[in-house]
């Protein structure tokens, strides 16, 4: 079988076909528009007693505030319900006539970003780690939160230039009052008038898998011109934003064909190495990519990847390739692999007790993308040190999929954090049948491996009589022979 029947012809497309999924229909836009500039509203009637311009030190004081707010309480209260293009017109006027008249003749983009800008409002999702004090501090943003910052800061917010321009929460978590994008829950723009929260996102179970909060907040942005086509300095921005946009709902949701058809040039596919730039250099590497008219997915020449600044990516991008070939064929000869009947073909890669919490030692270091280009249609990762585990599938969960703990995502993705209360409850048994998958089916490393995981060590591989409760799971049993260690050994 070819690459190119394992993969649905519909599946694959030429770079930037698919673009017309930035046209909304004219109602949607405004419907996100309109929670938008309802919570822009709403933060500056709450913070106009503390505004103040570079040009202009006369804030409002909190008796003219609460005078402010009296006299257009009608329109404030309207946003419980969205407010109207008229009614937006109103307030924007009446706050402007509250500064002078040169404040009053700045346009409304202008008016709201530099208020704005004096504020911290904006919340999205970092990783964290522990610091050498032992505390958790926030470390990274993954590319959908770095990018959904270049849209805020493009569209005219441009004080939110670094990681420390905006405030830092975990995944999924959220901070009342914020401007929150690629964290809190839901889908599309969520306003909250009671707590005065707007959330930009899209996680949750039934959440499709073909956007992202970049392009969400890209679309609302653009759909009130507040995207232009050019920088101050005169450079290109749409148009390679709108490519980078593209890029992360792809790469986000693993659904673009490319990656795993060429996983093996991974290191000359741009979308693979450009994980750990920062906002302004991913926007560097796609102006070019815009002028050369390609996308991330396409293979580039070794020169092109050098006049891209990605030389060192693409070195340890090779290394890190190679040794996920050969993981996959070593997890696939010691039997590491099942089917369910849910979601077809399964790679399993565990990360033993002497690896538990550090999934960079993983015995597959590119895994969905790996499996995937080895014709699997899923790759779980287990930890049974930390009794956490993620699997990406590239078929959907049936409908009503709900497993006994954990979280789905976008259809696709089954997960446990080691936050979660039910950990303790988790075996890689338990995992496997909740997805159907018979034990007494699979391979023999396989079951004696996810046995050892649920019966005391000394019945590993045996019938147990006395099972164990099921409020504990035992590490691996010590007995069992790791057939990974030499790999891992030698893995830096």
């Amino acid at each position: 079988m070819k690459p190119t029947d394992y993969y649905p012809k519909s599946e694959i497309f030429p770079a930037n076909q698919n673009l017309e999924r930035f046209t909304q229909a004219e109602q949607e836009q405004k419907n996100q528009t309109r929670k938008l500039f309802s919570w822009f509203l709403a933060k500056l009637v709450e913070h106009s007693d503390s505004f103040t311009l570079d040009s202009l030190n006369v804030p409002f004081d909190k008796a003219e505030r609460d005078q402010f707010v009296q006299d257009n309480l009608e329109l404030i209260e309207s946003e419980t319900t969205g407010l109207t293009e008229t009614d937006r017109e109103v307030l924007i006027g009446r706050l402007k006539d509250k500064y002078t008249e040169d404040v009053t003749n700045k346009s409304e983009h202008q008016f709201i970003t530099q208020l704005m800008a004096q504020r911290k409002d904006f919340v999205t999702s970092f990783a964290y780690k522990k610091n050498e004090s032992g505390i958790d501090v926030p470390s990274t943003q993954d590319l959908d939160s770095k990018v959904g910052q270049l849209v805020v800061f493009s569209a005219g917010f441009t004080n939110l230039k670094t990681p420390a321009d905006v405030v830092a929460v975990r995944a999924g978590e959220k901070s009342e009052g914020g401007f929150h994008w690629d964290t809190g829950g839901g889908f599309g723009v969520d306003y909250n008038p009671e707590t005065k929260t707007l959330i930009v996102d899209h996680h949750g179970a039934e959440v499709p898998n073909n956007t992202s909060a970049a392009e969400i907040l890209f679309k609302t942005f653009d759909s009130v011109g507040w995207i232009p086509e050019t920088d101050e300095q005169g450079q290109a921005l749409r148009e390679p934003l709108l490519r980078l946009v593209d890029f992360i709902t792809k790469e986000d949701n693993k659904i673009e064909p490319r990656e795993f058809l060429h996983f093996d040039q991974g290191h000359v596919m741009p979308a693979m190495l450009v994980r750990q730039l920062d906002m302004h250099q991913l926007l560097s590497v796609f102006r070019k990519l815009t002028e050369w008219n390609k996308d991330a997915y396409d293979i580039l020449s070794v020169d092109e990847i050098k006049e891209l600044g990605l030389e060192s990516q693409s070195k340890s991008t090779k290394a890190q390739v190679e040794q996920s070939v050969a993981g996959v064929e070593t997890l696939k000869n010691k039997g590491f692999e099942c089917t369910s009947p849910l979601i077809g073909k399964i790679l399993i890669d565990p990360v033993f007790a002497i690896q538990s919490g550090n999934w960079s030692k993983r015995i597959v270091p590119i895994g969905y993308p790996a499996a995937r280009h080895s014709k699997y249609d899923a790759y779980l990762l287990w930890d049974p040190g930390e009794h956490r585990f993620f699997l990406s599938s590239a078929k959907e969960f049936p409908q009503g999929f709900k497993p006994s703990y954990g979280m789905i995502q976008r259809r696709h993705m089954w997960f446990v954090h080691k936050s979660h209360d039910s950990v303790t409850n988790v075996s890689l048994v338990k995992i496997l049948k909740e997805l159907g998958v018979d034990i007494d089916t699979i391979t023999p490393n396989l079951r004696q491996y996810a046995i050892s995981e649920t019966v005391p060590p000394e019945l590993s591989g045996q019938q147990s009589k006395k099972k164990k409760s099921n409020n504990t799971v035992s590490q691996p049993a010590a007995s069992f022979n790791n057939p990974f260690a030499a790999l891992l050994k030698d893995r830096k």
